[in-house]
């Protein structure tokens, strides 16, 4: 509030002083300028207005006062510091944490191999005791394949499909019949295939047959790649 009456005040003498020097401009010009009073009446005018003007800067300006600084707004008081409970906290947390122990692991027994099926398998025919046999004994045949259809014989190692055929003209559809035979039969299927005499005994038919029906195909088959049977 003070300000602005103050701003208020220099305005109001500048104007007059404005206003007084161009009143005398005004008379000096028309006594000793030798011009008409009109044209010493509009320069005092013009002469005034220029002077209000620079006095309003000069003399209305805000004037240079020193502002109270604001009181101090109320500052909340800290609470002092407990200086020995921050040093024990400290103390705390650089303290080393022990790890956790770990529970003893029990030593994990290795689990055994698993073990093909190792089923029982009878031996095969002896060749001394097919060649003691002679001529040995015809198999007995079917008269068809059980339940109309037979094994696939030519899964036994050394039987074709020209074997195969062979042999079921001869009645034998089926491993159980061949896992059956004696040096007896074998003597006579040796005698008797044709064009394929010893292939029996040489390639170990009774074996094959009498192994598929003890451990299954799928275990036959691992053990035939290394003629394991």
């Amino acid at each position: 509030m003070g300000g602005s009456t103050g701003n208020l005040g220099g305005m109001v003498l500048a104007f007059m002083l404005a206003a007084l020097m161009g009143l005398l401009g005004a008379v000096v010009m028309g006594v000793l300028g030798n011009m008409g009073w009109s044209a010493a009446v509009g320069l005092g005018v013009g002469l005034a207005a220029f002077l209000a003007l620079f006095f309003a800067v000069v003399l209305g300006g805000p004037s240079q006062r020193f502002v109270a600084a604001p009181p101090p707004s109320d500052i909340a008081t800290a609470a002092p510091i407990n200086v020995a409970a921050v040093m024990e906290k400290a103390s705390l947390a650089a303290a080393p944490v022990a790890a956790p122990v770990a529970a003893p692991v029990a030593a994990m027994s290795t689990p055994a191999p698993v073990k093909s099926p190792t089923a029982a398998v009878t031996p095969a025919i002896d060749d001394d005791a097919v060649a003691a046999a002679g001529a040995g004994t015809k198999p007995a045949g079917l008269s068809a394949p059980r339940g109309g259809a037979g094994d696939n014989l030519k899964s036994i190692e050394g039987i074709g499909p020209v074997l195969e055929k062979l042999c079921h003209d001869l009645g034998i559809y089926h491993f159980d019949q061949i896992a059956g035979w004696g040096p007896g039969e074998v003597a006579w299927m040796n005698a008797n295939l044709k064009g394929f005499k010893g292939r029996v005994g040489r390639d170990k038919w009774v074996a094959q047959a009498r192994m598929i029906g003890s451990v299954g195909m799928d275990e036959f088959k691992r053990r035939a790649e290394t003629n394991d049977y």
